[in-house]
Order: C-alpha cells, then structure tokens, then sequence
C-alpha cells in the first residue's frame, strides 16, 4: 500500500512527426516513498508488480529483466532494460529499489518514446567494420557483433551496431565502437580495458616523484590479486606454526600470517602514503609496501609479454606469481639463535634483502611459511624498505623469469674446475633487464642506502669493467662486465632496435 508517495513524470514532447515511428506513452518517471512490494518468487517479478500498482504498467510490459545488485545493508537494486521489437534498447530502462523486507523505496524509468517502426538495417555488418577500423589502434578485429536500438535521448532512439573488436594487445586496448545503422554515423568510440591506478613511484623515490599511475595488469575484487600476480603482506597476528627444518622433528615457530591489506577506494584506485620511517611502527605492515610490489611486478610481467608479442603469455612458472611484502622472520633465526624463535610474545625481525625462491623442496620460506610455489619476498632494512625500490622488484622478478626459461644455476663444473659463470650471467641478466624496464642504467638507488647512505646505487651498468679483471668468485660481483656489455650493445642501437 502507499505511503507518501511522490509521482514526477515527465512526457517530453516532439516537434518532429515521423511517419516510420511509433509513438508509445512510455516516459521518464522517478519515484520515492515506501510501498510493500506483491510477495513473488524472485526479486524481478515482485519489482514488475510494484510497477503495475504505481501505475507504471505499461512501461513495466516493455522491460527485460537486467540483473540485480546487493548492498551491504541488505537493500537490493532490480535492473530493467528497455526492449523493443525483440532487440535490447541500450540506455533505457528502470531500476527498483527494494529493502532486505521487500518494501518498494525508489523507483527510476527513463525509457525511448519514439521508436523505430523496423529492426532491419540499411547498413551492412561488413561497412560497419569498415568504419569502425579507423578507431581501433594495434591491428583490432571484430570480435563480436551486437544489433540493438539505442536511447540517445527519450524521442532519438536508432538501430545501431555495436562492435567489439579484439587487439593484440588487449591489455592496453579493447575497443567498442558504435554505429548508426540506418546512416552509418559513428556515434560512440571507447576502450573497454579497466585501467586501475596506484600512487607509486615510476621507479623508486630517488629518481621519481609520486604520482597516479596506471597498473599494467588490472586488478580485479578491489584488492591486488590478478590472473598472474597475487600479493600479500607479512602481517605478525602472533601465528606459531609446526616447521620440520628436515631433523624429522617438527618445531614451533613464530611466523607472520599473509594477508591483503591495500583495498581500492570508491575511483578503483589504489591511494596509500609511504611509510618507511623506522620510528613509525606503521611501517612493519604498510599498505604502500604491497601495492609498490603489485604495480612494478606487473609492469615488468608486462614488458616481457611485449618481447613475447603475446599479451596473454605466461612468463613465469607459477599462475598466479605471489609476492610478498614486509618479510619478518622469528627472532633470532638470522643469527643462529634458535631459543626464541617459537615465542609469539617477541616481536618478528625484518628481513634486510628481497630474493626470488622458485619453492620446491629445500626451500626454507616455504618450510617456515607452508607455501609452495615461487614467489618474491621482500623485507625490510633499518632504513629503507626493499619493495619501494621498482630496480628492485625487476631484479627479482626477471630472476624467475630467467627460472621459467633458460634456468642458469649458480655454479658449473668443467675441465678448469669450478666457476660461477652461470650465476654471474643470470645476475647480470636481472640487472640489465631491470634497466631495460627503467631506461636507467643505475640500480637500486633507494634500496642501496639502506646498506651505507653514502652509497648512490647497488649497481650501475655504465660501467667499463672487464673479464678476467672483474672475477671474484661472486655471482653478483663478477656479473657486471656481462650486465654492462649488455647495457653497452643496447645503447649503440635505435630506440626501436632496443
């Protein structure tokens, strides 16, 4: 029964009689107040009646269901789409507001007055591509093909084509393009693709300013979790875990738990403050930590997928590839110290390095952690934290890259002896490939002071070092003759050759 309501309705009127149209007197309407809603078995058909009692029935014949939205206090949205001669008419249609009771609160219509008398179109589907091409970029092609009527105002509704098209590249591009079937007109040209932002450093907080950035690969559910990447952040909720370190004999440690944290607000966006003071204790778990790690591990996920021409290639072993940020480990551990490493009540240490661990049997995180499968974890120094550093995160990242691929081990024996050619190579490969990514011949320039704030880099690739000169006996050490030749042989070709 009503209550109070209130009725607005709106019949916009046409100066233009056009013979090939019919004329229904379906208008604009909105309504509020509060009507218990028929008893029904499903949320559409109880909506469809409260049209008729508020003498919408009309209009309520006309409309498709459209799906529904849930809110969080219970509170549904019943969606309606315009119909009209068996075609869908885009941009009409009525939503019903209904409580978690059933009781009618609000009620919008906004439907097409003068519709076309006929759904044939003049215009071919093959002129249509034609003309659509011209606003796709990277070689699009139809990809499906859609005949609808659509709603430009209530007394200008068109038979239109509405084309996808399907890139290459359908990570930076999925066009749609719309066009008037009748005169070929294009009347709507928009990308599809969902481009999340994150505020982040370009590549660190030494060479770049903060800004809002797009994500390479969208994230989906609010939270930083895709198809090929997952993040989680080293969270200490006082956890002790049963960890057989291999004596047979399980132990109890205290591990931190790996959750998400960083949500995106109301834009889809990702919008948190770095926190890397030592003195803020905000710092042991920030939110800015796991979104860095997201945003640069996808921009390198994509890079390699251009090397590939494959915008869907997998470039590592493991789907999804997790990253995890803000590493801390049990007290003591680090130094041998295996008395205190099972008491909860002592805080967690930070991790001082970022590494990639391609899991596996033998892998000590993954003992600690219960976790299989690759993965890049990255803690924090007394100074700096290593997931702010992008160089970084490109290290680490093409070293699982390089995993998935030719698989360079450390060290290799031969007629000489034992040397570490392979290792070196795959820590210059990460290096060269990290400032491939940046443009910047400098690595590590925020994560370096966290060792000696003297220091301006970990590493440069302009460098003239040579082999045998260069050879110590450490991987990374004796990787930047091969990290700088390879910077070398980059910089002495085009842009395009690069």
């Amino acid at each position: 029964m009503l209550r109070a309501p209130t009725l607005l309705a709106f019949a916009v009127a046409t100066s233009l009689a056009l013979s090939s149209r019919a004329a229904p007197p379906a208008t604009s309407a909105m309504w509020t107040g509060r009507i218990a809603a028929p008893i029904a078995a499903d949320a559409h058909t109880s909506a469809r009646r409260a049209l008729h009692e508020l003498g919408l029935a009309a209009a309520a014949a006309e409309l498709a269901p459209a799906g529904v939205t849930t809110l969080g206090d219970g509170d549904r949205f019943v969606n309606f789409t315009q119909r009209h001669l068996g075609l869908d008419v885009l941009g009409a249609g009525a939503t019903v507001r209904m409580t978690a009771r059933g009781e009618v609160t609000l009620v919008t219509q906004h439907l097409g007055r003068a519709l076309p008398a006929s759904a044939k179109p003049t215009l071919s589907l093959q002129e249509a591509v034609r003309r659509a091409e011209k606003y796709t970029r990277l070689g699009a092609s139809l990809k499906g093909a859609r005949l609808v009527f659509l709603a430009v105002d209530e007394d200008d509704v068109r038979l239109v084509y509405v084309l996808r098209m399907s890139s290459r590249f359908p990570q930076l591009i999925s066009p749609q393009v719309t066009i008037d079937a009748g005169t070929g007109e294009v009347l709507e040209a928009r990308d599809l693709a969902v481009r999340a932002k994150a505020s982040m450093y370009a590549s660190n907080p030494v060479k770049s300013p903060l800004a809002l950035r797009d994500l390479a690969i969208a994230p989906v559910g609010g939270r930083l979790v895709s198809e090929v990447l997952e993040t989680s952040n080293c969270v200490d909720e006082k956890r002790v875990a049963s960890v057989d370190f291999g004596t047979g004999s399980p132990t109890a440690v205290h591990v931190c738990s790996l959750t998400r944290k960083a949500l995106a607000n109301a834009e889809g966006d990702f919008v948190y403050t770095p926190t890397d003071d030592a003195a803020n204790p905000a710092r042991d778990s920030d939110e800015f930590s796991e979104v860095s790690m997201y945003y640069h591990a996808t921009r390198a996920y994509a890079f390699f997928r251009g090397l590939r021409g494959d915008a869907t290639a997998q470039v590592v072993n493991d789907k999804p590839l997790r990253t995890i940020s803000n590493l801390r480990v049990p007290a003591g551990i680090m130094r041998g110290n295996f008395s205190t490493i099972g008491d909860p009540e002592i805080p967690l240490e930070p991790f001082q390095n970022a590494f990639f661990s391609p899991g596996g049997p033998g892998d000590p995180f993954g003992s600690i952690y219960s976790f299989e499968g690759g993965a890049m974890w990255f803690g924090q120094g007394p100074r700096h934290d290593y997931s702010y550093d992008g160089d970084v995160v490109y290290h680490e990242f093409t070293h699982a890259v390089v995993d998935a691929t030719i698989q360079l081990q450390n060290w290799v024996r031969d007629s000489q002896g034992a040397i570490d050619a392979p290792g070196a190579m795959n820590e210059g490969l990460a290096d060269y490939f990290s400032s491939a990514i940046s443009g910047d011949p400098d690595v590590g320039e925020y994560a370096s002071k966290d060792a000696d704030p003297s220091l301006t880099v970990i590493r440069t690739l302009a460098n003239t070092d040579a082999c045998p000169a260069m050879l110590g006996g450490e991987v990374h050490f004796d990787s930047t003759f091969w990290s700088g030749g390879l910077w070398s042989a980059r910089m002495a070709v085009g842009e395009a050759d690069r």
